[in-house]
């Protein structure tokens, strides 16, 4: 066989090669965006239900609080946008989207936390209870839960959705997810602040509460002092 025939044949296997990688490239991304699809449904279904109290049954029998009560509008569009730009960058690479170039292993990662995130919510919330209202329009909760991860972190549901947020940014890539997740960040710290100045005035317990506890992450991982100056 002549040379130039070997590099001819040699060529063809190469470029056989990497066609099969490319298909594999391909099918792996688009197992992905399936994947990342039906995890972001999943979690809108999840959060709609949770969400659920058009007949405001958390209010029965409680004091009304302060509430951010502008803050119903800003967490909609939080809610719309994300799940919006979330199920777009599984499909799109347009520009506008502002992704970055992150590894498929960390995109896998982040689905993987944003499950975690959201077992974490639904744990924090029927821990609460009836006890729970939401930050927009607040209730004096009976008693002071501390079961659960409540005995660990204050506002675990709180913790949960920033780092749902944070998860999905992972897993798309997309800045917006993260600026998502800073502006609740910024919302839901000053709920905290505001919430547990109220729980304290309101329950006596609550002030050794907050001494044993973290406001979003575990007191052990950041240490009790400063998130027990910070809320007052």
């Amino acid at each position: 066989m002549s040379t130039t025939a070997s590099l001819s044949v040699a060529s063809r296997r190469y470029s056989f090669c990497d066609r099969g990688v490319m298909n594999m490239d391909n099918m792996l991304h688009l197992a992905f965006a399936w994947l990342g699809t039906a995890t972001v449904l999943s979690i809108a279904v999840i959060s709609a239900k949770a969400y659920d109290h058009r007949e405001g049954a958390y209010a029965s029998g409680k004091a009304p609080a302060r509430s951010l009560t502008h803050f119903a509008y800003v967490y909609r569009y939080l809610q719309v946008s994300s799940i919006a730009i979330a199920i777009a960058c599984f499909w799109s690479d347009w520009s506008a989207l502002a992704k970055l170039p992150l590894p498929i292993g960390v995109r896998f990662a982040g689905l993987v936390g944003a499950g975690f995130a959201v077992a974490v919510f639904i744990w924090s919330k029927r821990t609460l209870g009836k006890h729970y209202s939401p930050c927009f329009d607040a209730y004096l909760p009976k008693a002071i839960v501390s079961a659960g991860p409540y005995q660990y972190v204050r506002h675990p549901i709180y913790t949960a959705n920033i780092g749902l947020l944070l998860a999905l940014g992972a897993a798309t890539g997309s800045v917006w997810l993260f600026l998502n997740a800073t502006i609740l960040f910024v919302y839901y710290r000053h709920a905290a602040i505001q919430e547990e100045q109220e729980l304290s005035t309101e329950h006596r317990e609550y002030e050794a509460y907050i001494r044993g506890t973290g406001r979003f992450l575990p007191a052990r991982l950041i240490g009790t002092t400063s998130n027990a100056e910070s809320s007052r």
